[in-house]
């Protein structure tokens, strides 16, 4: 292969890990987040849409099959076949099923790790407001509550001097409309429970 082709695909190479590596850090740090920015420059980019949905699952099975390429390192250069394009080695092909196969695997993986995950912040919250309106022990607690989860909805900063439930929203990285969905919510039990 000619050296110009080696500098293009390493760079190539390169830029699509890289690129793959940037997109799970913001995955992994706010999924949420990314979901949203993206949701909102594929609406009025069509480029971006295809360009962010396939540029990591090409990046992710382009780094398959070099990890695969290095691990089926003993297999002799001269097993393959005669093709169209000339000889090509059982190593290459198997390469190339091989990374594509694991790549798809390791996106199906990394979805599901994510959809987990946000799942598993929208429980700790919802469980958070639940408990707190368990321990409100009468009608001028639960009112009190009532109060500050409206502030919440409503995007006022009353809110931020409960330490707790600041924290809670803070850490559990929820954007505004899955906040909104569980303090409604919780509001609704705490209409039930002060009826009561």
């Amino acid at each position: 292969m000619d050296i110009t082709w080696i500098i293009v695909f390493g760079v190539m190479g390169t830029g699509s890990l890289l690129f793959l590596c940037y997109t799970l850090l913001i995955l992994i740090k706010n999924p949420y987040e990314f979901i949203r920015l993206n949701h909102e420059k594929c609406n009025s980019n069509v480029l971006y849409k295809y360009l962010i949905l396939i540029a990591p699952l090409l990046a992710l099975c382009f780094g398959m099959y070099h990890v695969v390429y290095f691990l089926l390192g003993w297999i002799p250069s001269d097993w393959g076949k005669f093709g169209e394009d000339g000889f090509v080695t059982t190593r290459s092909s198997l390469s190339t099923t091989l990374g594509a196969m694991a790549g798809f695997f390791i996106a199906w993986a990394i979805s599901k790790g994510i959809v987990a995950r946000v799942h598993l912040s929208v429980l700790k919250l919802e469980d958070h407001l639940n408990k707190r309106i368990e321990y409100a022990r009468n009608a001028d607690k639960l009112n009190e509550l009532q109060i500050i989860f409206e502030a919440v909805l409503a995007g006022d900063s009353i809110f931020v001097e409960d330490k707790n439930l600041y924290d809670a929203i803070e850490k559990s990285g929820l954007p505004f409309e899955a906040l909104q969905e569980l303090f409604s919510d919780a509001i609704r039990v705490i209409q039930q429970k002060s009826h009561y």
